[in-house]
């Protein structure tokens, strides 16, 4: 199709709104085929969109920044965004492009939290040293205002940031006081989270050897950032593959478990990628069973997203469906019915369904399954 638009001369150098040309587009939605096919076609690699960044910036930024389209659930896959910056530099993009920040490449990717920046540092001959003198006077007044290095480093310095940076992830390096705290009783992690700085920081204290589980007043990192909907954190977390995202809470709920009760969408939707898709509680309640409970449509259709059996019996042998129907949680009722109709999915459940919904006297609850089993009784006959 889209090699058919251009031969018939559609402008492959057109703006949306935001000035962003179709090969930022094939970018943000993994489309390498499609970004060969535009570069081929003889695409401007030097036109911006609406923070001046060239296609080369976004597409190592695109990673951790909240750039893909809010519906998809499945993650750019990494290694064709690897192949889209290899490709963007092997036909000549701009390595020294200056965005209207007057970030350069490398200095962008870090400030966007880009946490896959090894390989596309090395296409730009790019590095970074540490200067240990340096290191011991920003050591000296860490202690004086009662810091720990990288306490101070994250609160106040981004420029030995920068520097560690590379260091530690072009090669490997691990320092000793990533995970101690400051007088305050501040981990590193916790102060990035904390003061909301930038989430790279995350990926730099991680591969320094930092213990991402380390709680601060009995939470954990991941769980205040979902508290708060840190969306940007999130992701560095789960990028970096260093949470134990089995943990367990009140009552054995898990991350997703807690984000659904708290109402926290945003951060449904970073995790929804990662979490286990049927994992219940200590009530065996389901993602679902809690999306009933909250009655929300958007909760609902993300949670259908994310768990792979919809009829799940908890301990009182109820599934979804029927506790949503006892307690006339209509919202979530019509969002499931909308969900199978468009998937083909059988509803097994909505006879009993129907008559709990009767029982408890919950009249929306009653029609909503009623419409489903005359559509269903109709269509026999």
């Amino acid at each position: 199709m889209v090699e058919y638009m251009i031969d018939n001369g559609f402008d492959i150098n057109s703006r949306s709104i935001e000035m962003k040309t179709p090969i930022f587009d094939a970018i943000a939605l993994n489309q390498f085929d499609i970004l060969q096919l535009l570069i081929k076609s003889g695409a401007n690699l030097e036109l911006t969109n609406i923070y001046g960044e060239t296609a080369l910036m976004f597409a190592l930024s695109v990673l951790s920044r909240d750039k893909l389209q809010a519906h998809l659930f499945q993650p750019t896959t990494i290694t064709n965004i690897f192949d889209c910056i290899s490709h963007l530099i092997d036909s000549n993009a701009n390595i020294h492009a200056i965005n209207i920040n007057g970030n350069d490449i490398f200095k962008n990717a870090l400030l966007n939290g880009n946490m896959y920046f090894k390989r596309g540092r090395k296409y730009a001959s790019l590095s970074g040293k540490i200067n240990f003198d340096d290191l011991e006077t920003l050591r000296k007044r860490a202690r004086e205002s009662g810091e720990t290095l990288f306490t101070f480093i994250v609160k106040h310095d981004e420029e030995v940031f920068i520097n560690f940076f590379v260091s530690v992830i072009g090669n490997d390096q691990r320092f000793p006081d990533t995970n101690q705290a400051n007088k305050f009783g501040e981990t590193p992690i916790m102060c990035v989270i904390k003061y909301n700085k930038n989430p790279a920081y995350l990926t730099l204290l991680i591969r320094g050897g930092a213990d991402a589980d380390q709680e601060y007043q009995g939470k954990t990192p991941l769980q205040i950032c979902i508290e708060n909907e840190y969306t940007d954190k999130i992701r560095a977390f789960l990028q970096n593959e260093c949470c134990d995202l089995n943990k367990k809470f009140d009552n054995e709920m898990s991350y997703f478990h807690l984000a659904i009760k708290m109402n926290k969408k945003l951060s449904m939707r970073a995790l929804a990628s990662y979490v286990f898709p049927d994992f219940v509680d200590k009530d065996g309640n389901s993602y679902l069973h809690y999306a009933a409970l909250s009655n929300d449509r958007e909760i609902t259709y993300i949670c259908l997203h994310v768990q792979e059996k919809y009829i799940v019996y908890n301990n009182e042998n109820m599934s979804p469906l029927m506790l949503a129907s006892s307690i006339n949680s209509f919202r979530y009722i019509d969002q499931f019915i909308d969900f199978c109709d468009k998937h083909w999915i059988p509803i097994k459940d909505k006879y009993r369904s129907l008559v709990l919904s009767a029982i408890h006297h919950n009249p929306e609850s009653f029609n909503s399954i009623m419409t489903i089993i005359q559509r269903e009784i109709t269509s026999r006959t």
